[in-house]
């Protein structure tokens, strides 16, 4: 049953998601909405994967700022680190760049423009999103430039730590702090997880017996993503779209247990980007 809960608009593992979305949109007319959706869980696992590749970088970065910090830090390891950054930061999808001002060494971060790279990663992903034919012109809006937002975001909070880096004397003894607290932003508000407890739920609430046909009442919680998508009306067409394909799978799939005639109640629950 949990397949109905599976669409890539409701919150849930994205790996579950994508071993059953081509049983899901069955109902005619909906082959579109199958492709663009399994293409955006694609996008987004590839983000997922990025992000589960910088963060742990980033705490490696920190047990080496640890472990350099105790005896103060020489000249060898202020590179190491310098180097480590970089290569975290070539991840993320940006580079270094030196340009003389004043006759002085200007340092400045650039986007790299690789494929691979966590912003343009990001940035494919939101563009397959919007081609959802569901979304109204302004909802293509706001998801772009919540986006280009966040990304703004991550490349004023790395500027900022290249500073401190590239120049650790004065503040060396804090430089594990504030790759800790980059970190902390990258996983708990760059791009919030999906909690255990947001996925998904079917809960039997009854069952009845008359005649020869049994009742079930079962009642399907389930997070909306983006609600105030579609004018504020993204949570009820989900659910309708759910309650439609649970009547269709009912109907093809009743047994002497269940009938199609089954009592349903859909219940759902939202959250916002």
């Amino acid at each position: 049953m949990n397949k109905f809960l599976l669409s890539n608009r409701t919150l849930g593992d994205i790996d579950q998601k994508l071993a059953q979305i081509d049983c899901y949109y069955q109902l005619e007319g909906l082959e579109k909405q199958q492709k663009i959706g399994k293409l955006r869980l694609l996008a987004e696992q590839e983000v997922n994967f990025k992000l589960e590749e910088i963060t742990p970088a980033l705490e490696a970065l920190v047990v080496t700022l640890q472990f350099a910090e105790k005896g103060g830090m020489t000249k060898e390891e202020i590179e190491n680190v310098q180097q480590e950054y970089r290569e975290i930061l070539s991840a993320i999808g940006l580079e270094v760049v030196t340009e003389i001002y004043h006759n002085r060494s200007v340092f400045t971060l650039q986007e790299n423009r690789s494929k691979d790279s966590l912003i343009e990663l990001i940035r494919n992903w939101y563009r397959i999103y919007i081609r959802d034919f569901h979304l109204l012109d302004n909802d293509t809006s706001i998801i772009s430039e919540e986006w280009e937002r966040k990304i703004n975001l991550l490349k004023r909070r790395v500027q900022r730590l290249y500073q401190k880096i590239s120049n650790p004397q004065s503040e060396e003894t804090r430089l594990d702090d504030y790759v800790m607290e980059l970190n902390r932003w990258l996983r708990e508000r760059f791009k919030e997880p999906r909690q255990k407890w947001q996925e998904p739920q079917v809960l039997i609430k009854g069952i009845e017996n008359s005649d020869a046909i049994t009742y079930v009442q079962f009642n399907l919680n389930f997070f909306v993503d983006d609600i105030r998508l579609e004018n504020g009306r993204r949570g009820d067409r989900v659910s309708s779209q759910i309650y439609e394909e649970v009547v269709r799978y009912l109907k093809h799939s009743a047994t002497e247990v269940i009938e199609s005639n089954a009592t349903i109640t859909v219940q759902s629950e939202n959250t916002n980007l």
